[in-house]
């Protein structure tokens, strides 16, 4: 009678101490993790380690969970897959340490990843954690089992990489603000329509300083003291072009265009205009534009010494363009 009792009561002793699981956290991983990390990281956690692996020596029915974790709200923010695979990794790391140095079951232990909100060194991280069934009246098979489906649903994948590269909190740095643009279009002038070219730096997508140039492939003619003249067009400017808000698509512009008739005989201008250009430019679908500007500008003929202004300039332009980088 006196065995039954000794016996029950250190079975009771048994499963109330697996009530409280044995966990180690290790902390500080380097920002970037490779393959493997350098053992000096884990030495000073050899002896709770240890005390882990003899744990499930002595109890069967005891298991380990090794989650790995990754530092930088970006995960949250903008849903970046590699913070995930980060921890991941971490935790791989970590079960290879306890079935290679301390020749623990590879099939008594199970990884999962956990996304941290907080940045910090101690945050990036790795926890081993024992966890033991209680006996609640249920049968203990039963209870193995019912144990190992639930931990079977745990993310329990390799990572993809071999490396990863740690999230940084700031990652919108000042080249990631700068964008180029790339377009061509059709603009009007006091001398006919000129097809242009156009490229420019942008910023944030809501200030652009753009080149313009332009030429006709088509001939005209004018009639200078006598002579019928073949000629051609060509433009070139400059403009900058804010956008108060990305959601208000249209912009102010400022700038300067220069236009000239040239002859295909002398290469030399027969009539000229160059001026400022204010205005305004509306965006379609960030690829179509479409702008309308006056144009107060110098007037002059060739042979002649003196300008003129014409004020009652408008000018419209219709463009195509790409942008590459420059934030949205």
């Amino acid at each position: 009678m006196m065995k039954k009792i000794l016996l029950l009561t250190s079975c009771l002793l048994i499963f109330a101490a697996a009530l409280t699981a044995q966990e180690v956290v290790i902390s500080g991983f380097p920002v970037g993790v490779g393959g493997s990390v350098d053992q000096e990281l884990f030495e000073p956690y050899y002896p709770q380690i240890q005390k882990i692996a003899d744990t499930l020596k002595k109890y069967p029915d005891a298991y380990i969970i090794v989650t790995g974790s990754a530092d930088g709200i970006n995960y949250h923010l903008q849903n970046d897959a590699r913070n995930p695979s980060l921890a991941l990794g971490r935790a791989h790391i970590v079960r290879n340490l306890l079935v290679k140095q301390f020749d623990v079951d590879s099939n008594r232990i199970f990884i999962q990843s956990n996304d941290v909100k907080s940045i910090g060194e101690k945050f990036r991280s790795a926890k081993i954690k024992v966890m033991r069934f209680k006996d609640d009246g249920k049968d203990i098979d039963k209870a193995l089992i019912d144990m190992k489906a639930r931990i079977d649903s745990l993310e329990n994948k390799p990572p993809i990489e071999k490396h990863f590269t740690e999230v940084q909190e700031v990652t919108n740095t000042l080249a990631d603000n700068f964008g180029l643009q790339l377009g061509a279009g059709l603009s009007s002038s006091p001398f006919g329509g000129v097809p242009t070219v156009a490229g420019a730096v942008t910023w944030k997508r809501k200030v652009f300083v753009e080149a313009i140039f332009g030429h006709t492939f088509w001939k005209d003619t004018y009639v200078f003291e006598d002579e019928e003249l073949d000629t051609r067009l060509r433009m070139a400017g400059g403009k900058l072009t804010v956008y108060p808000t990305q959601k208000f698509k249209v912009g102010f512009v400022a700038g300067w265009i220069h236009v000239e008739k040239i002859s295909q005989h002398y290469f030399e201008y027969v009539q000229m205009t160059e001026g400022p250009i204010i205005g305004l430019k509306a965006r379609f679908a960030d690829k179509f534009g479409i702008s309308v500007l006056y144009n107060p500008a110098k007037y002059r003929v060739s042979e002649i010494d003196y300008s003129t202004y014409n004020k009652n300039q408008f000018l419209v332009a219709f463009d195509f363009s790409t942008i590459f980088g420059g934030g949205k």
